[in-house]
């Protein structure tokens, strides 16, 4: 959740209110993000002395019945998924009038984050990523859920190195319309083609989207240049991209192969579960990328 969609507070230097207040078990120590409906603030859990999440709706958003009502639904959709690698929901509670949900507090920021550092990273590093991701979206789709929305600023990275997937409350019940049929959920870079047109979308939706990650992880680019929603919308629906191993050589064929997979325009032609993915997956993850190793000739034709 970034800064850009700033709110006013009343005060010169646009503070959330409740930043150095204590309500109930929590006292709140700073901002940690703002978008357009909601603002994270840090905070400690009394009690435990743990850090913690808190997401507060914002006020303009309060006075809506709908955007109250798909907040709700939010949390409580997520507390019901208790994974390794999904962000926890602890709580849902209203303050003020403002409806707040606690939740897993993760330092490291996002893959988004590391990316923009570190530019695109080694095979061995995205597949463990990419790994991780798939077993908290397999997770969910035994419990029949579908993110709509995987993309690298929704990958949290523990300090131990753990992804945890967010904002999962936007996920739908597999097969379930989006509450308002205007709006198409997904993010134009990461989107699958029947997102982009408007379908319901699907478990091989997340696929697509994981695999359009999975190649800006290996190429330090996405798919497609950013030439517009409405230009990237129709690249996603009928141009395929450049193979990840032409744009990085030192990756191997099967890595390309692998995202093609999970990027295929037609659903049915993707991988149908996520434990296809990540079977395929851990076929990548003896594979080490060339350009880590120095290798004659004759042992890079028996990788």
């Amino acid at each position: 959740m970034s800064r850009e969609n700033a709110h006013t507070y009343g005060n010169s230097e646009k503070v959330h209110p409740w930043v150095g207040r204590r309500i109930g078990k929590l006292t709140f120590v700073k901002e940690i993000g703002r978008g357009a409906c909601a603002t994270v603030l840090l905070a400690r859990h009394d009690p435990q002395g743990r850090e913690v999440a808190v997401k507060v709706l914002s006020d303009e958003f309060s006075g809506s019945e709908q955007q109250v009502q798909l907040f709700v639904e939010e949390a409580r959709k997520t507390i019901k998924l208790k994974h390794p690698n999904i962000l926890r929901i602890f709580s849902l509670a209203v303050f003020e009038n403002r409806y707040f949900m606690v939740m897993e507090y993760i330092s490291r920021g996002t893959l988004q984050d590391l990316l923009e550092s570190k530019g695109r990273l080694p095979l061995g590093e995205a597949v463990r990523i990419i790994c991780q991701a798939a077993q908290g979206l397999a997770f969910a789709e035994t419990k029949g859920f579908v993110h709509r929305d995987i993309k690298p600023a929704n990958l949290l990275i523990a300090t131990d190195g753990t992804i945890k997937i967010s904002d999962m409350g936007i996920a739908g019940l597999r097969g379930e319309q989006a509450e308002d049929e205007d709006v198409i959920y997904g993010s134009p870079h990461y989107m699958a083609p029947e997102q982009a047109m408007g379908r319901v979308a699907s478990n091989q939706s997340d696929i697509y989207s994981l695999g359009a990650t999975f190649y800006q992880i290996l190429t330090g680019r996405t798919p497609f240049k950013d030439t517009g929603k409405r230009s990237l919308i129709l690249k996603h629906l009928h141009e395929k991209p450049i193979p990840v191993n032409r744009l990085v050589p030192t990756l191997p064929k099967r890595a390309a192969e692998v995202v093609g997979f999970m990027m295929a325009k037609k659903p049915e032609y993707r991988y149908q579960t996520f434990a296809q993915v990540l079977a395929e997956l851990k076929s990548l993850e003896k594979v080490k990328t060339l350009d880590r190793l120095k290798l004659s000739r004759r042992q890079r034709k028996e990788l």
